[in-house]
């Protein structure tokens, strides 16, 4: 199923870490299967970012598996070996690691999420309890449980919530559906 031609802009990719390796020039390098693009359709049954994705501490096998969404760029290369053409992804964004979205959330929260896939949203965590951020019925930025206020940029998010934080750090989430299956996506950077 390689090789996969996409528009030359930064988008969305969702897929599964499936082994690590180096680049002929010795570069750390990740291999990510099942690859799907922003709208959830399915591009390549793999592919070799030429970054180094590690979503969990420890070893690398633990890994193996983990769901992990990021924007890159395609990009047409020579491949080393053969000098024929293929498709890559290149200027990776942050990388996020899907986790099951919470028990506690209710059918309309999570159905409200699924309308929001690849967008950003935030949280503070207070007292051991993690709050949403979102907008009251007058557009000010404020906590919540379940009305969250989505971002198509992480620095919009930032920008926007920033003055509203009391001089906490937000928890950045991002909405991954993979294969059909909402989860959260939460960052280590």
């Amino acid at each position: 199923m390689r090789p996969f031609a996409l528009p030359n802009e930064t988008q969305h990719f969702t897929g599964t870490i499936s082994r690590y390796g180096k680049t002929p020039s010795g570069r750390s390098a990740t291999a990510i299967a099942n690859v799907e693009d922003g709208s959830g359709r399915r591009i390549t049954d793999h592919v070799w970012l030429q970054h180094f994705v590690h979503p969990r501490r420890g070893d690398q096998e633990k890994n193996f598996g983990k769901i992990v969404s990021f924007t890159a760029k395609p990009i047409l290369y020579t491949r080393h070996d053969t000098q024929t053409q293929d498709y890559g992804l290149d200027q990776i964004g942050r990388v996020f690691r899907a986790l099951p979205v919470p028990d506690t959330l209710s059918p309309k929260f999570r159905k409200r999420l699924r309308k929001h896939r690849n967008r950003y949203f935030a949280g503070v965590i207070q007292n051991h309890q993690l709050q949403f951020i979102g907008q009251d019925g007058t557009g000010r930025i404020t906590k919540t449980t379940e009305n969250t206020r989505f971002f198509t940029t992480i620095s919009e998010l930032i920008k926007l919530t920033t003055p509203y934080l009391d001089g906490q750090t937000p928890v950045i989430f991002k909405v991954i559906v993979y294969q059909d299956i909402l989860f959260m996506g939460i960052s280590r950077a």
